[in-house]
């Protein structure tokens, strides 16, 4: 079942081919039957997609973006077949020339026009792969030049793209760039391909690396989460109104908070309201377990000293121990940790998008793929959604005279003064909590060397008979005692008190040496640069915290 605010699962689709095909509507019949049929045994789990697509519940469609260099014949054959079969698909250009240079190769009128009519369908087409006009070279370099140009376009098709299609003979490459070329650059890269004969044969799948079917599923889950439209609603407005609702946010360009308003805002009240769910129910595990296990220790040592009620404190241990375990494989199966920091992390990418979007750039993290590449590698999934949320976004990448002046005020009292109040804050707080632990923790300790060395000293002579019920409360505190202080030690670690308030305390630091860099310097031709280091910064301090937060399990005490 769809949903008005899902985000798509989207595939990017490469093609190569031959510009000569024999029988062009058997090879558009076998690009259905792929997209149709075959697509799942791409995925390195082909039954749980296949399960995910039969499933008329689902919130997240599998749509498509086809990247071609729109040459004749297969380049677009396949273009205009995906088009076809899913209407919501989208197309990247990737020319090996200039268009103007580009369009002498077609041999007709009307293979112009097709030209054109597809060409227009992406908003953005990317540089061509050689900008040299080749009028005033002789034939030898010419062709040489348009080799290269062909073998950069295919190279970057199969970089950009999830998976490859092939439109293929079976034959040895017959110049470079060709695509039996291409086909053996897309396999040492292990992408993902089909190939797609001439001739009679039927499609070949190589499943290469494979495609991810936790990237589809974690989007799924992503719009599954059951929060209501209203919730939403007010989240974002809220968040809107307090970035946008007055001076210095509300002299920013209007159409640029428009897209802020309608691209991001949505995402990230719900990737917001998901983190926030899943850290508090991973913290109110946590604590549970904690305060829960000196109970257990407790029922033990009254088991054992009090014979007749045995029966009802081991029990009640039992109970406690069962219930430690259901609190932790719940929380565990529920995946609330991975759940909490991966949506964080979706979140803070969001908020610096906000802010660079606001402003009139793009996103540093979507500006290119090598920034991609190195930015929450094993998150493909939160990789998909920005770069979904962010699809035909064509920022000025410049700031007029009269919003400029606004955006350096709005960054730096909205993003770097705020953050910088934030982690002050946050250190101030978790700098107590962990004084205040360590502190209570340490008198516990005392407390149980004091029990210890009482018990020692009040110890019966070996020809008394039985035990006073003053020795049995001295006892029970020096085992329940050290069982409490380790209890109060896992609670500060499970909170990773001190650690944020280091974090935060070297992060408030960072943040002011660049305000006052920003302050002196900041003027509208270093905006953009400026942008770029805030959103690295707090990026790389998001992508720390995530590193520490994956290695804390919830386990028993």
């Amino acid at each position: 079942m769809k949903s008005a605010n899902a985000i798509p699962f989207r595939l990017r689709i490469g093609v190569t081919g031959h510009r000569e095909l024999a029988d062009p509507e058997a090879i558009a019949r076998k690009v259905k039957e792929f997209v149709e049929k075959e697509l799942p045994e791409l995925f390195d789990n082909p039954a749980a997609v296949r399960a995910h697509l039969e499933n008329p519940d689902r919130r997240t469609e599998i749509v498509y973006t086809v990247i071609t260099p729109l040459a004749e014949g297969a380049d677009r054959l396949v273009a205009h077949s995906i088009l076809n079969i899913a209407p919501a698909s989208r197309l990247r250009a990737v020319l090996p020339f200039p268009r103007e240079e580009y369009l002498k190769d077609f041999g007709s009128e009307a293979s112009r026009r097709e030209f054109e009519s597809l060409y227009q369908l992406d908003a953005d087409p990317l540089p061509p792969r050689n900008s040299l006009s080749l009028d005033n070279m002789d034939e030898k370099k010419r062709a040489q030049e348009r080799s290269k140009a062909y073998l950069a376009a295919g190279v970057l098709v199969v970089e950009q793209c999830d998976l490859l299609i092939a439109v293929w003979d079976g034959e040895k490459a017959r110049g470079k760039g060709g695509t039996a070329e291409i086909i053996a650059y897309a396999e040492e890269r292990g992408r993902p391909l089909v190939k797609i004969f001439t001739s009679g044969r039927g499609n070949e799948i190589n499943r290469g690396a494979g495609l991810k079917w936790q990237s589809l599923n974690r989007i799924e889950e992503f719009n599954a989460h059951p929060i209501t439209a209203e919730e939403i609603s007010l989240y974002t407005e809220n968040v809107y109104n307090q970035l946008f609702a007055n001076s210095p946010g509300a002299m920013l360009d209007p159409a640029m908070l428009g897209e802020v308003r309608s691209r991001l805002l949505p995402g990230y009240a719900r990737a917001s309201i998901i983190a926030k769910q899943n850290r508090k129910l991973y913290h109110r595990a946590g604590q549970i377990v904690y305060l829960l296990s000196p109970v257990a220790v407790l029922a033990v040592a009254i088991g054992v000293l009090f014979r007749r009620l045995a029966p009802y404190a081991l029990a009640l241990e039992a109970l406690i121990l069962i219930l430690i375990l259901l609190l932790i494989f719940s929380a565990n199966r529920m995946k609330v940790l991975k759940k909490w920091i991966e949506n964080r992390a979706l979140a803070e990418h969001i908020r610096a998008g906000i802010f660079t979007t606001a402003c009139g750039f793009m996103p540093r993290s979507l500006a290119n793929q090598a920034a991609q590449a190195t930015i929450l590698q094993s998150d493909d999934w939160i990789m998909r959604l920005l770069n979904e949320m962010m699809s035909g976004f064509r920022p000025p990448s410049r700031c007029s005279d009269e919003t400029c002046s606004a955006a350096i005020s709005f960054v730096r009292t909205m993003w770097i003064d705020e953050q910088i109040a934030f982690h002050a804050n946050t250190f101030t707080r978790s700098d107590r909590i962990s004084r205040f632990l360590e502190r209570a923790g340490m008198i516990i300790f005392l407390a149980a060397i004091a029990a210890a060395i009482i018990h020692l000293l009040t110890l019966p002579s070996p020809d008394e008979i039985g035990v006073h019920l003053t020795e049995k409360l001295i006892i029970i505190l020096a085992i329940v005692l050290p069982a409490a202080g380790a209890s109060i030690g896992g609670f500060r670690t499970h909170g990773e008190y001190s650690r944020l308030a280091k974090r935060s305390q070297s992060m408030k630091t960072v943040l002011t040496e660049l305000r006052s860099r920003f302050v002196y310097f900041a003027a509208p031709e270093t905006l953009a640069e400026y942008l770029r280091e805030i959103e690295s910064v707090m990026l790389e301090e998001n992508k720390d915290w995530i590193v520490l937060m994956r290695h804390i399990e919830l386990s028993p005490v």
